[in-house]
This record gives C-alpha cells, sequence and structure tokens, in this order.
C-alpha cells in the first residue's frame, strides 16, 4: 500500500471515530451548558485547561520518544517496557502527591472548599496518563480499529453518566419514588458539575480497564540504555508540548485571574469564552484525527530518501483540506447559532462571544498547518528546534493576554490565539528550510490560502443573509475551490 493510500485509509478509521467522538463529545458539551450555570462552564473550563498542563508533563514525551525509537532499536529492545514504565511512574508520583497536598492543592487554585474537585481530577489524570503509551502502541501496530473502537466506548459512557447524572437523577427526585429516596441519600443538586467530573473519572477506569490486555504484554523491566536515548529525545519533546499547551490552554487559565471582574463574574465570562472555543473545535478534531494516523507514518518514511517528497506532498493535500473545512464551517455558523440559541435551551450568555468562532477557527486552521511544518525537526532528531518555536509562541501569548485581557477580555485571547500560531508557522518554516529542506509548492500552498481568504471576505460581506442562503453560498464556493484544486492536482490524483 502506497504512502498516501495508507494515509487516506487509516485517516478514514482514525478520523470516522474521532470525529464522532468529537461531535458526541460536542453535543455532550451542549448537553453539560443547558444544564449547568455559565458560572459552572467556567468551573469545568477552568480545571480541564489544567489537565492539559498535567498530561503533558506527566507523559514527557514518551508517546512520540517511542514512534521514533521503535522503528529505529532492535525489536529487543523493550522500547514499550521502557516507555509505560517510564509514564506509569510519573503518573503514581503525582497522585501521591496530589493524595499528600490536596488542601494546599485547593486553595492555590482557588477551590478551598471543594478539595474533593482536586481529588477527582488527580485519579482523572492518573488513568489517563497511565493508558497514554498502550494507546501509542496500537497505533504503531496499526490496530486502528481496537483504538477506535475503545475511544468511541469511552464516548459513549461519558454521555450515558453524564445524562444519568444531570438529567436523570433530577427528575427521579423530583418523582418522589421510593427510588429516588436513595438518589437523595448521596445526590447534591446544586452541585452539578462535579458529576460531570465523576462521569469523566468513572470512564477513565472503564479505559484502563479496557487496556489491561495490551498492559499485560509489557515486559517490566527498563532497559537503561534504550531509556536515556527516549528520554534525551522526549524531554524537548515536553517543553514544546508544555509550551504548546501554554499556547492553547493559558487563556483559559488567565481569564479567571485578569478579567478587571470579580471571582463569579469571570468564572462566568471563562464559562462563556469557553464554550465558543469548543465550537471552534472542529479544525481540532480533523487535526486529532490526521495526527492519529500521519505519525507514525512520518517517522516510517524518515529513513527514506525521498521522505521530503513525500511530506510536501502530505503538507499540500492536508492544506486542501483544510481550507475546505474552514469554508464549511464558516458559512454554517449562522445556521449553528440558529440551533444552538433558537431551538436548544441554552443560555442567550453565551451568545455574547459567538463572534469569536472564525477567528478561533483561522487560530486552529493554522495550528494544524503548523503540525505539518513541525515534521522537520521531529524526523531530524533537532526536538529541540520544536522547543525553541513553541516556547515563542509561548511568549506571545502570556504577553498579549497580560497586556490585552483586562481592556479587550475575551475578544484579545481569541486573536491572540491566531497571531500565536500564525506567528509559529511561518517561524517553524524559515527554520525547517534552513536545516531540513522539504521542497513545498510554496506559490500553490499560497494560492490555496488566498483563495481561503477570499472566501473569508466573501462571508463577511454575506454573513448576515439568512442562513440557507449563506449555505447554497458554501456549497457553491466549496464546489468551485474543489474544481480548481482538480484541476491542479490531477496528476497526483490519478494515481
Amino acid at each position: 500500500m502506497s504512502i498516501l493510500k495508507r494515509l487516506i485509509s487509516d485517516t478514514a478509521i482514525y478520523g470516522t471515530s474521532s470525529i464522532l467522538a468529537r461531535l458526541l463529545n460536542y453535543l455532550l458539551t451542549f448537553f453539560i451548558a443547558t444544564l449547568i450555570a455559565t458560572k459552572d462552564f467556567g468551573i469545568f473550563t477552568d480545571l480541564y485547561a489544567m489537565v492539559a498542563f498535567l498530561l503533558v508533563i506527566l507523559t514527557h514525551g514518551m508517546e512520540t520518544s517511542f514512534f521514533r525509537h521503535i522503528n529505529i532499536l532492535d525489536k529487543s529492545k523493550n522500547v514499550f517496557g521502557t516507555a509505560f514504565l517510564s509514564v506509569a511512574a510519573m503518573a503514581g508520583f503525582f497522585l501521591l502527591l496530589s493524595l499528600l497536598f490536596v488542601k494546599q492543592i485547593a486553595i492555590g487554585l482557588k477551590y478551598p472548599d471543594q478539595q474533593n474537585y482536586i481529588l477527582i481530577f488527580a485519579l482523572i489524570v492518573f488513568l489517563d496518563v497511565v493508558t497514554a503509551v498502550p494507546f501509542a502502541n496500537l497505533r504503531h501496530l496499526g490496530r486502528a480499529k481496537k483504538f477506535a473502537a475503545i475511544k468511541i466506548f469511552n464516548v459513549i459512557l461519558t454521555i450515558v453518566l453524564n445524562i444519568f447524572f444531570l438529567w436523570a437523577c433530577p427528575h427521579l427526585i423530583d418523582s418522589h419514588s421510593n427510588f429516588a429516596q436513595h438518589i437523595v441519600n448521596w445526590y447534591d443538586p446544586n452541585n452539578k458539575v462535579m458529576y460531570v467530573f465523576i462521569a469523566n473519572l468513572i470512564a477513565s477506569g472503564v479505559n484502563l480497564l479496557l487496556m489491561l490486555p495490551e498492559i499485560s504484554k509489557i515486559s517490566l523491566n527498563i532497559d537503561k540504555a534504550v531509556y536515556k536515548k527516549m528520554l534525551l529525545y522526549g524531554l524537548p519533546i515536553m517543553l514544546l508540548g508544555f509550551a504548546g499547551t501554554i499556547n492553547e490552554m493559558f487563556d483559559r487559565k488567565i481569564l479567571r485571574f485578569y478579567l478587571p471582574y470579580d471571582d463569579a463574574e469571570n468564572l462566568k465570562l471563562l464559562g462563556i469564552y469557553g464554550f465558543t472555543y469548543k465550537i471552534s473545535m472542529i479544525m481540532a478534531m480533523f487535526l486529532q484525527a490526521y495526527k492519529f494516523a500521519v505519525e507514525p507514518i512520518l517517522f516510517s518514511e524518515a529513513n527514506n530518501d525521498n521522505a521530503p517528497s513525500t511530506y510536501a506532498k502530505i503538507m499540500k493535500y492536508y492544506l486542501v483540506a483544510i481550507c475546505i473545512l474552514f469554508v464549511l464551517m464558516l458559512f454554517n455558523l449562522p445556521l449553528i447559532e440558529y440551533i444552538l440559541f433558537k431551538i436548544s435551551p441554552l443560555s442567550e450568555d453565551y451568545r455574547a462571544a459567538f463572534q469569536l468562532v472564525p477567528i478561533l477557527l483561522a487560530a486552529n486552521a493554522f495550528l494544524g498547518i503548523y503540525f505539518n511544518v513541525a515534521t522537520w525537526y521531529k524526523v531530524s532528531d533537532k526536538t529541540m528546534y520544536g522547543a525553541y518555536i513553541a516556547f515563542f509562541g509561548a511568549a506571545i501569548t502570556i504577553t498579549l493576554n497580560l497586556i490585552f485581557v483586562p481592556t479587550f477580555e475575551i475578544q484579545a485571547s481569541a486573536w491572540t490565539t491566531l497571531i500565536c500560531y500564525l506567528s509559529m508557522t511561518v517561524v517553524g518554516l524559515w527554520l525547517g528550510q534552513k536545516f531540513y529542506p522539504i521542497p513545498y509548492q510554496f506559490k500553490r500552498l499560497l494560492f490555496y490560502l488566498l483563495l481561503t481568504f477570499a472566501g473569508y471576505g466573501i462571508y463577511w460581506i454575506c454573513h448576515s443573509l439568512p442562513f440557507y442562503y449563506l449555505s447554497i453560498i458554501s456549497l457553491f464556493l466549496t464546489g468551485f475551490f474543489i474544481a480548481i484544486v482538480y484541476q491542479l492536482e490531477k496528476g497526483d490524483l490519478k494515481k
């Protein structure tokens, strides 16, 4: 099977499962937002932003290091076991610290009366970290169907548990049935957001149980020489990931502290921004599916003489796909807005930030482009350059948020995200062509981007039209874009 065919095949499996899982998560997010207060959704956004930082630190680059070394080291080397034991040890140490210092952590995070939040999240992080490398091994082995099945089941279970805790339990209590009395004894209707966290904890626990057959195959010993190589490769990846998480999550951590209102109002605005960001995550949804499929391929191709040409083609077709997706999303935003605020019982509070969605969509599109640009330092073992670029982006994120959030509030965070990812893409391209030249068709890529920007301009001219007119324009522009792509790329496509 050719590289492009394998990429399309794996992306189809990972993509279908990931898109389905993310779509269900989308629906779950909207469901949660309709049943908990905007302030509580701010708590939800705040704590999950913290989880993202912890996952990066505790996995310390071992997933990417595993993909790199499983392809270049002798199969007798215990790469899988070494990576797993390293990550599991970090997760166990973190859980122990969380249990010992839960009170101090709760005070530091401004939840002095909710130490149970901290305990629940510590357990969620522990469970998710322990399963990270076994899931990576499934991807390496090409067992996309099992990977996808477990991920989808996990999301479905989370949804069922949330429906039970947030909707069924209050209705059962109101029914005053005999069974309802048992629920009353433990259910707190004034703290619904806690049950969102409990649902996640149960689902993460089930995830671990489902992965036990994979974990049981691990040889419980660390190859010290292999571990040293993997650690030296992985730590810069961790720094890169941490800086990347700053770029993605810092706005959601800073808003609570830097918005110019009291804590309750700041949490409310954080909830509104977090919900708006969720809508734009359809770009990240596609990127996640693509990453699951493409990472093993990028590393397996690294030693081939024609690897740079392969990477250039992959970038071109990714850009085409993301441009089409951007236009489709952009022109259907009025329809999404109509569904959310006219048909569903979602609070009107969330409408205040809906105009930020196009900015965040563009930001996530450039994040995907940067992921492709970043191939050069991963396959050439120059991961420190990735860390430098990520910290450059982090400096932009931190500086602009600190300066502009007190004045421009959540709008500042949205624009900062776009500026950050665009800047990282430009710097990554410049360094990449210097250290690991990839023959990108720059004129062709720029042409596709300009077509997309033109579509963006048409949207702003026409965005006040009824959504059904915009949907027709969207289909026309998408068809026009695809026709141009086919004319320009039909040689490769026929192959």
